[in-house]
Protein backbone atom coordinates (compact mmCIF):
# COMPACT_ATOMS: atom_id res chain seq x y z
CA UNK A 1 0.00 0.00 0.00
CA UNK A 2 0.93 3.37 -0.46
CA UNK A 3 0.78 5.98 1.57
CA UNK A 4 2.10 9.49 1.73
CA UNK A 5 2.69 11.15 4.89
CA UNK A 6 2.77 14.89 5.94
CA UNK A 7 5.84 16.58 3.97
CA UNK A 8 6.32 13.92 1.36
CA UNK A 9 5.84 13.85 -2.03
CA UNK A 10 5.86 10.85 -3.19
CA UNK A 11 5.50 7.91 -1.51
CA UNK A 12 7.60 5.31 -3.17
CA UNK A 13 11.04 4.07 -2.77
CA UNK A 14 11.93 5.40 -6.04
CA UNK A 15 12.26 9.08 -4.79
CA UNK A 16 14.54 9.89 -7.62
CA UNK A 17 12.45 9.00 -10.03
CA UNK A 18 10.11 12.26 -10.25
CA UNK A 19 13.18 14.31 -10.49
CA UNK A 20 14.53 12.11 -13.64
CA UNK A 21 11.58 12.56 -15.54
CA UNK A 22 10.93 16.40 -14.92
CA UNK A 23 14.93 16.60 -15.88
CA UNK A 24 14.69 15.21 -19.32
CA UNK A 25 11.22 16.33 -19.60
CA UNK A 26 12.93 19.56 -19.19
CA UNK A 27 15.69 19.28 -21.71
CA UNK A 28 13.38 17.64 -24.43
CA UNK A 29 10.61 20.95 -23.85
CA UNK A 30 13.83 23.46 -23.97
CA UNK A 31 14.59 22.22 -27.44
CA UNK A 32 11.24 22.43 -28.69
CA UNK A 33 10.18 25.67 -27.26
CA UNK A 34 13.24 27.42 -26.30
CA UNK A 35 14.57 28.77 -23.00
CA UNK A 36 11.66 31.32 -22.78
CA UNK A 37 9.32 28.73 -22.66
CA UNK A 38 10.82 27.02 -20.16
CA UNK A 39 11.09 30.22 -17.58
CA UNK A 40 7.55 29.50 -15.85
CA UNK A 41 8.59 25.84 -15.13
CA UNK A 42 11.54 26.55 -13.84
CA UNK A 43 11.31 29.82 -12.17
CA UNK A 44 8.89 30.11 -9.06
CA UNK A 45 5.54 27.77 -8.45
CA UNK A 46 3.77 30.57 -6.53
CA UNK A 47 3.56 33.49 -4.24
CA UNK A 48 1.05 33.22 -1.81
CA UNK A 49 1.67 34.24 1.10
CA UNK A 50 0.72 32.45 4.57
CA UNK A 51 -2.23 33.52 6.78
CA UNK A 52 -0.52 35.99 8.69
CA UNK A 53 0.05 38.45 5.66
CA UNK A 54 -2.34 41.17 5.55
CA UNK A 55 -2.40 41.36 1.40
CA UNK A 56 -1.27 37.74 0.68
CA UNK A 57 0.21 37.88 -2.76
CA UNK A 58 -1.56 35.98 -5.85
CA UNK A 59 0.57 33.67 -7.95
CA UNK A 60 1.43 34.54 -11.21
CA UNK A 61 -0.81 32.82 -13.52
CA UNK A 62 1.76 31.89 -16.09
CA UNK A 63 1.80 28.97 -17.21
CA UNK A 64 4.73 26.19 -18.27
CA UNK A 65 4.20 23.54 -20.96
CA UNK A 66 5.13 20.72 -18.77
CA UNK A 67 2.07 20.84 -16.58
CA UNK A 68 0.07 18.59 -19.48
CA UNK A 69 2.27 15.70 -18.81
CA UNK A 70 3.38 16.26 -14.93
CA UNK A 71 0.67 18.22 -13.89
CA UNK A 72 2.22 18.67 -10.45
CA UNK A 73 6.03 20.09 -11.85
CA UNK A 74 5.31 23.60 -11.73
CA UNK A 75 1.32 23.59 -9.59
CA UNK A 76 -1.35 25.35 -11.11
CA UNK A 77 -3.17 21.59 -11.33
CA UNK A 78 -6.09 23.21 -13.39
CA UNK A 79 -4.61 22.40 -16.85
CA UNK A 80 -7.15 21.63 -20.41
CA UNK A 81 -7.22 18.65 -21.81
CA UNK A 82 -5.46 16.92 -24.08
CA UNK A 83 -7.24 15.74 -27.57
CA UNK A 84 -5.84 11.90 -27.61
CA UNK A 85 -5.86 8.54 -25.32
CA UNK A 86 -10.05 9.40 -24.78
CA UNK A 87 -11.31 7.01 -22.05
CA UNK A 88 -15.18 6.89 -21.16
CA UNK A 89 -16.14 7.73 -17.79
CA UNK A 90 -16.63 5.47 -15.77
CA UNK A 91 -19.81 5.44 -13.27
CA UNK A 92 -19.54 5.16 -9.29
CA UNK A 93 -21.14 2.31 -7.88
CA UNK A 94 -23.73 3.93 -5.81
CA UNK A 95 -23.03 1.05 -3.05
CA UNK A 96 -19.38 2.51 -2.36
CA UNK A 97 -20.90 5.90 -2.03
CA UNK A 98 -20.62 8.14 1.15
CA UNK A 99 -22.58 10.80 0.01
CA UNK A 100 -26.35 12.36 0.86
CA UNK A 101 -28.19 10.73 -2.09
CA UNK A 102 -28.63 12.73 -5.22
CA UNK A 103 -32.31 14.38 -6.77
CA UNK A 104 -34.73 12.33 -7.46
CA UNK A 105 -36.84 11.67 -10.81
CA UNK A 106 -39.11 14.26 -10.80
CA UNK A 107 -36.89 17.08 -8.66
CA UNK A 108 -35.82 20.16 -9.78
CA UNK A 109 -31.77 20.88 -9.00
CA UNK A 110 -30.28 24.19 -10.35
CA UNK A 111 -26.87 23.45 -9.58
CA UNK A 112 -24.50 20.73 -10.80
CA UNK A 113 -21.21 20.14 -8.13
CA UNK A 114 -18.76 18.34 -10.04
CA UNK A 115 -14.58 17.64 -9.62
CA UNK A 116 -13.05 16.91 -13.68
CA UNK A 117 -9.83 16.25 -11.53
CA UNK A 118 -11.60 13.31 -9.58
CA UNK A 119 -8.56 12.28 -7.47
CA UNK A 120 -6.48 15.41 -6.74
CA UNK A 121 -6.21 15.40 -3.12
CA UNK A 122 -4.28 17.28 -0.03
CA UNK A 123 -1.14 16.64 2.67
CA UNK A 124 -1.77 13.42 4.57
CA UNK A 125 -1.89 10.13 4.97
CA UNK A 126 -3.79 7.84 2.57
CA UNK A 127 -2.85 5.22 -0.45
CA UNK A 128 -1.64 7.59 -3.14
CA UNK A 129 -2.58 6.67 -6.97
CA UNK A 130 0.23 9.97 -7.86
CA UNK A 131 1.90 12.82 -6.80
CA UNK A 132 -1.05 14.36 -4.33
CA UNK A 133 -3.99 12.33 -5.83
CA UNK A 134 -5.55 8.90 -4.39
CA UNK A 135 -8.39 7.25 -5.73
CA UNK A 136 -9.57 7.08 -2.19
CA UNK A 137 -12.78 9.37 -1.82
CA UNK A 138 -12.43 9.85 1.58
CA UNK A 139 -9.29 11.73 1.22
CA UNK A 140 -9.73 13.40 -2.54
CA UNK A 141 -11.29 16.44 -4.41
CA UNK A 142 -14.75 14.30 -4.27
CA UNK A 143 -14.91 14.41 -0.44
CA UNK A 144 -15.20 18.04 -0.78
CA UNK A 145 -17.28 18.10 -3.63
CA UNK A 146 -19.85 15.99 -1.95
CA UNK A 147 -19.34 17.65 1.57
CA UNK A 148 -20.41 21.06 -0.02
CA UNK A 149 -23.13 19.54 -1.87
CA UNK A 150 -24.86 18.08 0.95
CA UNK A 151 -24.46 21.17 3.10
CA UNK A 152 -26.39 23.11 0.02
CA UNK A 153 -28.73 20.75 -0.14
CA UNK A 154 -29.57 19.97 3.75
CA UNK A 155 -28.83 22.85 5.53
CA UNK A 156 -29.87 25.38 2.55
CA UNK A 157 -32.46 23.59 0.98
CA UNK A 158 -31.11 24.28 -2.42
CA UNK A 159 -31.60 21.40 -4.79
CA UNK A 160 -28.42 19.94 -6.44
CA UNK A 161 -27.35 16.99 -8.06
CA UNK A 162 -23.73 15.96 -6.97
CA UNK A 163 -22.29 14.29 -10.15
CA UNK A 164 -20.56 11.29 -8.26
CA UNK A 165 -18.63 10.04 -11.66
CA UNK A 166 -14.59 9.99 -11.70
CA UNK A 167 -13.55 11.92 -14.81
CA UNK A 168 -9.60 11.02 -13.80
CA UNK A 169 -10.12 7.70 -13.38
CA UNK A 170 -6.55 7.30 -11.63
CA UNK A 171 -4.68 7.89 -14.84
CA UNK A 172 -6.26 9.28 -17.63
CA UNK A 173 -5.82 13.41 -16.15
CA UNK A 174 -4.80 14.64 -19.82
CA UNK A 175 -8.71 14.08 -20.86
CA UNK A 176 -10.63 14.76 -17.89
CA UNK A 177 -12.25 17.80 -19.32
CA UNK A 178 -13.58 15.66 -22.00
CA UNK A 179 -15.35 13.21 -19.55
CA UNK A 180 -17.01 15.90 -17.39
CA UNK A 181 -18.36 18.01 -20.23
CA UNK A 182 -20.11 14.23 -21.21
CA UNK A 183 -21.68 14.10 -17.77
CA UNK A 184 -22.51 18.22 -17.87
CA UNK A 185 -24.13 17.88 -21.01
CA UNK A 186 -25.73 14.67 -20.04
CA UNK A 187 -27.55 15.91 -17.02
CA UNK A 188 -28.65 19.44 -18.32
CA UNK A 189 -30.69 16.87 -20.82
CA UNK A 190 -31.86 15.03 -18.04
CA UNK A 191 -32.63 18.35 -15.86
CA UNK A 192 -33.21 20.83 -17.85
CA UNK A 193 -33.07 23.35 -14.88
CA UNK A 194 -29.44 23.01 -14.22
CA UNK A 195 -27.60 26.32 -14.92
CA UNK A 196 -24.94 26.49 -12.26
CA UNK A 197 -22.62 24.48 -12.56
CA UNK A 198 -19.14 24.79 -10.08
CA UNK A 199 -16.37 22.57 -10.85
CA UNK A 200 -14.54 21.82 -7.49
CA UNK A 201 -10.64 21.64 -7.53
CA UNK A 202 -7.55 21.17 -5.13
CA UNK A 203 -4.63 24.01 -6.06
CA UNK A 204 -1.29 23.37 -6.07
CA UNK A 205 1.43 26.43 -5.62
CA UNK A 206 4.16 26.74 -3.42
CA UNK A 207 4.00 28.30 -0.19
CA UNK A 208 6.55 29.88 2.57
CA UNK A 209 4.23 28.62 4.80
CA UNK A 210 0.94 26.58 4.99
CA UNK A 211 -1.33 29.21 3.43
CA UNK A 212 -4.68 29.32 5.52
CA UNK A 213 -6.60 31.79 7.75
CA UNK A 214 -8.06 30.94 10.92
CA UNK A 215 -11.73 31.86 11.41
CA UNK A 216 -13.94 31.30 14.76
CA UNK A 217 -10.67 29.58 15.86
CA UNK A 218 -10.38 26.71 12.84
CA UNK A 219 -7.63 26.95 10.33
CA UNK A 220 -9.06 27.17 6.84
CA UNK A 221 -8.00 26.38 3.67
CA UNK A 222 -8.52 29.51 1.02
CA UNK A 223 -10.28 29.49 -1.54
CA UNK A 224 -9.75 30.78 -5.19
CA UNK A 225 -11.96 31.21 -8.30
CA UNK A 226 -10.99 30.24 -11.89
CA UNK A 227 -12.67 31.95 -15.11
CA UNK A 228 -12.18 30.80 -18.42
CA UNK A 229 -12.38 33.05 -21.66
CA UNK A 230 -11.64 29.94 -23.95
CA UNK A 231 -8.49 31.98 -25.89
CA UNK A 232 -6.12 29.28 -25.33
CA UNK A 233 -2.62 30.15 -25.36
CA UNK A 234 -2.06 30.54 -28.75
CA UNK A 235 -5.06 32.86 -29.30
CA UNK A 236 -7.00 30.34 -31.95
CA UNK A 237 -8.83 29.17 -28.72
CA UNK A 238 -11.91 27.35 -28.79
CA UNK A 239 -14.52 26.74 -31.66
CA UNK A 240 -17.45 27.25 -28.58
CA UNK A 241 -16.02 29.50 -26.19
CA UNK A 242 -17.81 30.91 -22.46
CA UNK A 243 -19.58 33.75 -21.96
CA UNK A 244 -16.43 34.85 -19.47
CA UNK A 245 -17.70 38.06 -18.65
CA UNK A 246 -20.85 36.93 -17.23
CA UNK A 247 -19.09 34.10 -15.29
CA UNK A 248 -16.81 36.78 -13.99
CA UNK A 249 -19.73 38.52 -12.72
CA UNK A 250 -20.23 35.49 -10.91
CA UNK A 251 -17.16 34.91 -9.46
CA UNK A 252 -17.16 38.77 -8.46
CA UNK A 253 -20.10 38.05 -6.82
CA UNK A 254 -19.14 34.98 -4.89
CA UNK A 255 -16.07 36.35 -3.79
CA UNK A 256 -17.38 39.51 -2.22
CA UNK A 257 -19.90 37.06 0.15
CA UNK A 258 -16.70 34.55 0.55
CA UNK A 259 -14.92 37.84 1.96
CA UNK A 260 -17.93 39.60 3.70
CA UNK A 261 -18.49 35.96 5.62
CA UNK A 262 -14.82 35.10 6.55
CA UNK A 263 -11.88 37.60 5.86
CA UNK A 264 -9.04 36.30 4.05
CA UNK A 265 -10.65 32.90 2.87
CA UNK A 266 -10.77 34.51 -0.79
CA UNK A 267 -7.82 34.56 -2.94
CA UNK A 268 -8.45 37.01 -6.05
CA UNK A 269 -10.47 35.78 -9.12
CA UNK A 270 -8.16 34.77 -11.43
CA UNK A 271 -9.02 35.13 -15.52
CA UNK A 272 -7.19 31.99 -17.40
CA UNK A 273 -7.43 32.01 -21.24
CA UNK A 274 -8.60 27.57 -20.84
CA UNK A 275 -12.14 27.30 -21.38
CA UNK A 276 -13.02 24.52 -18.39
CA UNK A 277 -15.73 23.95 -19.79
CA UNK A 278 -17.66 27.01 -18.94
CA UNK A 279 -19.30 27.11 -22.18
CA UNK A 280 -22.32 25.22 -21.15
CA UNK A 281 -24.08 27.85 -19.52
CA UNK A 282 -23.22 31.89 -18.16
CA UNK A 283 -23.08 30.23 -14.33
CA UNK A 284 -19.91 28.43 -14.53
CA UNK A 285 -16.72 28.49 -12.53
CA UNK A 286 -13.90 26.09 -11.24
CA UNK A 287 -13.65 26.56 -7.44
CA UNK A 288 -9.89 25.88 -5.96
CA UNK A 289 -10.71 24.76 -2.40
CA UNK A 290 -7.12 24.62 -0.77
CA UNK A 291 -4.30 23.52 -2.27
CA UNK A 292 -1.53 21.12 -2.09
CA UNK A 293 0.18 22.03 1.43
CA UNK A 294 -3.15 22.24 3.32
CA UNK A 295 -4.56 19.33 5.27
CA UNK A 296 -7.93 17.79 4.71
CA UNK A 297 -9.63 19.30 7.89
CA UNK A 298 -8.28 22.72 6.68
CA UNK A 299 -10.25 22.42 3.25
CA UNK A 300 -12.94 20.83 5.07
CA UNK A 301 -13.76 23.65 7.66
CA UNK A 302 -13.33 25.92 4.69
CA UNK A 303 -16.54 24.10 2.94
CA UNK A 304 -19.34 25.83 5.34
CA UNK A 305 -18.26 29.19 4.35
CA UNK A 306 -18.01 28.34 0.43
CA UNK A 307 -21.66 27.17 0.71
CA UNK A 308 -22.95 29.96 3.03
CA UNK A 309 -21.72 32.09 0.23
CA UNK A 310 -23.01 30.26 -2.82
CA UNK A 311 -26.23 30.40 -0.70
CA UNK A 312 -26.29 33.80 -0.65
CA UNK A 313 -25.19 34.83 -4.12
CA UNK A 314 -27.66 32.16 -5.73
CA UNK A 315 -30.87 33.56 -3.33
CA UNK A 316 -30.64 36.76 -4.88
CA UNK A 317 -30.23 36.05 -8.33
Amino acid sequence: MKKRSIGKRFATPYRGLPVILVGLAVIIGGLALGQQALLPVLGQEGASGGAEAAQPQERDPARGMLAMSFPMVNGYDLDEDVEWAYVPPAESDPASSTFTPNVQPGDSPRIMIYSSHSNEAYTGEYEASGNYRTLDRNNNIMRISGELATLLSNQYQMPVYFEETDHEQGKYYNTAYNRSLESMLKRKEEYPTLDVFLDIHRDAYSAASTDMVVIDGKECARIMIVVGTGEGQTGAGFKDKPNWQENKKFADALYNRLEANAPGIGRKVLVKSGRYNQHVSNMCLAIEVGYTGNNLQQVLNAVPYLAKSLYEVLSAS
